[in-house]
């Protein structure tokens, strides 16, 4: 096997073609350095440098050696950055599941900035229910999850990171134009399309406080699990919901929209992650501390 000191000693001969000198540089006598370079001569089977009393030369194989040296030694310092930058967390993966409302407000801009900071992070986005996620986040298999409403579970460490209006929605057909005439269009349109319980729990909850604020108590005719879907339910005339502001910012579709005043509550988005994760990067961990709200 190749000693490493004798491959260093290679190298520096190799750039500075003279024994002399590079005796010195290397800060040892010019003798242990020639039977360095001689015994590494003999363990490859091939002379690295013609010697003459003028001058010292690189032969072809020693020219060609000393390009893989250089090319080593720059994938070795290229592998340290590497490594260093992965135990600081700018490098790898980092797995997110979101509701998909939130692509409507706070997660855009947040996920620019974020590979702007960690130009390295590979980003593997799922949209899914806030059910969905809170679920994935407690089995380890994504890293955050951005959901809807509150969460009670002192496995997960929460962040509240954006609020907003809710916002009722009726079908066009309602002419009703002031938000303080709720009951005039509860009356007018009784059912209301709301989640499945299961996968809107926190969402389901939080609306159903909003509901009894106002002092209504909704009839629930149809029910869809995902917030845009709801939407379409009320375009096409099957009822009435209230859903987060956002989540009908730029859709193209015809209903009409009241907001509801924030006294009566906001809907919340936060972020969520395991207390004590196996693993959670660097930038996770910046990732949840820097993202809007507190």
């Amino acid at each position: 096997m190749v000693n490493s000191n004798a491959i260093s000693y290679f190298k520096a001969l190799a750039q500075k073609l003279n024994f002399t000198e590079t005796a010195q540089y290397l800060g040892i006598t010019q003798p242990p350095l020639t039977r360095a370079i001689q015994k590494l001569e003999e363990d490859l089977g091939f002379n690295l440098f013609t010697r003459t009393n003028r001058k010292v030369e690189l032969t072809q194989a020693g020219a060609v050696l000393y390009e893989y040296v250089i090319r080593s030694e720059k994938l070795f310092n290229d592998g340290i950055e590497h490594s260093k930058a992965v135990s600081k967390g700018k490098v790898g993966l980092l797995k997110i599941s979101y509701v998909g409302s939130s692509m409507q407000s706070i997660l855009p801009a947040t996920l620019q900035n974020l590979v702007k900071a960690y130009p390295n992070v590979n980003l593997k986005l799922y949209e899914q229910t806030s059910a969905q996620t809170i679920s994935q986040v407690l089995s380890g298999s994504i890293d955050l999850g951005i959901i809807r409403g509150s969460i009670h579970d002192n496995r997960l460490v929460k962040k509240s990171i954006f609020s907003e209006r809710y916002a009722l929605l009726t079908p066009i057909r309602t002419k009703i134009t002031k938000i303080e005439e709720i009951d005039k269009i509860i009356g007018k349109e009784p059912n209301f399309v709301s989640f499945e319980r299961p996968q809107g729990q926190e969402l389901y909850s939080d609306i159903a406080l909003l509901f009894e604020r106002l002092n209504i108590q909704p009839k629930i005719q149809h029910r869809a699990n995902h917030l845009h879907s709801i939407v379409k339910l009320v375009e096409i005339g099957l009822g009435s919901a209230v859903i987060p502001k956002s989540a009908i910012d730029n859709l193209n579709v015809k209903v009409n929209i009241f907001e509801i005043d924030e006294s009566f509550g906001k809907s919340i988005l936060n972020l969520v992650a395991l207390k004590h994760p196996k693993k959670l990067t660097q930038v996770g961990w910046e990732f949840f501390k820097n993202i809007g709200g507190t």
